[in-house]
């Protein structure tokens, strides 16, 4: 199947969280893209976040479960212009829903014309500055600032990209297991959390070991609960019953919350 069909599900969902007194996240989902995807979001509230999390399944470049394959022609990681690996994917994001745009060789052509690289993609996400001068009365997702709109087609690039190179998976794993920081500003905190929502569907839907594995490193229970729905969701894109998605995620070992005292 295309990427460009198996990615337009996906495209409904974005987490709103919110980070309460300690510094922790806890929040909420919103919904960022339009209904106009090919099948409506499933939805499972809680007395804390309620999260869409019907998507697509993809394939995991990582898995040899998957049967023999043409190995992975990979993706240099030259040096490329931050703004220039940034434009190409909002071209890459834009293009994607529309059925006659070629995903893999608009990629394949953009690497090799030193527009996009994983390493150009990987250290912009890693750096939130652009989040932190976000303004106080923003709507971070509802409102669609451009340096979320463009940290959200970036890591969705990341993710297409991993169809021909793991390392793509490598630099959301990296990503995803930042540390929040503390004292962030309430509209930061959002943006952040969102991200990782992301992120952590990605993983889940490409390769099941590896986000469970980064999930747990997270070692912070608040942002673990409230990324439990991702993973969730991710299972459920790559073939899980949304039945057997939960009792999978639900087994995880999460640790307690620290008590005050």
């Amino acid at each position: 199947m295309p990427i460009w069909t198996q990615r337009t599900r996906s495209s409904l969902r974005r987490l709103l969280a919110i980070a309460a007194g300690t510094g922790v996240v806890i929040g909420g989902v919103l919904l960022l893209r339009s209904a106009t995807s090919p099948s409506s979001s499933a939805t499972e509230a809680t007395s804390r976040n309620a999260v869409a999390a019907d998507s697509h399944a993809a394939r995991d470049p990582r898995s040899a479960d998957r049967g023999a394959a043409t190995p992975p022609t990979g993706l240099p990681d030259s040096r490329v212009a931050p703004a220039v690996a940034r434009e190409a994917a909002l071209e890459y994001s834009k293009g994607r829903f529309n059925a006659f745009f070629d995903e893999k060789l608009f990629l394949a052509s953009a690497v090799g014309d030193g527009r996009l690289s994983i390493k150009a993609l990987k250290d912009q996400l890693l750096d939130i500055e652009e989040l932190k001068a976000l303004p106080r009365d923003v709507h971070v997702l509802t409102g669609k600032p451009a340096a979320v709109v463009e940290r959200m087609a970036m890591i969705d690039t990341l993710e297409a990209m991993s169809e021909v190179d793991a390392g793509a998976l490598d630099a959301l794993v990296e990503i995803g297991a930042k540390p929040l920081e503390t004292g962030l500003a309430m509209q930061t905190k959002r943006a952040v959390a969102a991200e990782k929502y992301d992120i952590f569907v990605a993983l889940a839907r490409k390769n099941w070991e590896l986000a469970k594995h980064t999930f747990l490193d997270l070692r912070n229970p608040a942002l673990m609960d409230l990324l439990k729905p991702a993973l969730i969701g991710g299972l459920v894109d790559s073939g899980l019953s949304r039945a057997e998605a939960v009792r999978t995620v639900d087994a995880l070992a999460i640790p307690p919350a620290p008590q005050n005292g």
